[in-house]
């Protein structure tokens, strides 16, 4: 199977999406993975992946995958985060860090 073929298993959406004005994005949205970047080609901000988070998934954790070298695939300036209620559970009760602790996220 083509990586064309392969990396549309499980789309539900692709589209185009503004969050701030003239900035324009691209998504690929799937069951549990958002995959996101500019159209100009641009590396996304940590500000940016997050107005993109928030505009596509709402206010739910998610994470992104740092992979072993050997298994990057690195075609373009694409960013993946992974939702489900099962990563949200898995960060909500192991990865403590001081500063939710004042009522936050955790």
């Amino acid at each position: 199977m083509s990586f064309a073929v392969k990396h549309k298993i499980g789309l539900l959406e692709e589209s185009n999406i503004c969050l701030k004005k003239e900035v324009i994005y691209r998504f690929r949205l799937y069951k549990n993975r958002a995959a996101i970047w500019r159209k100009d080609g641009g590396k996304l901000s940590w500000d940016e992946l997050q107005d993109a988070k928030q505009c596509l998934i709402g206010d739910q954790v998610a994470i992104e995958v740092y992979p072993s070298k050997k298994d990057v695939v690195n075609k373009k300036n694409t960013r993946h985060l992974w939702f489900s209620k099962e990563i949200s559970d898995i960060v909500k009760a192991k990865c403590i860090h001081p500063e939710f602790d004042n009522g936050g996220l955790i």
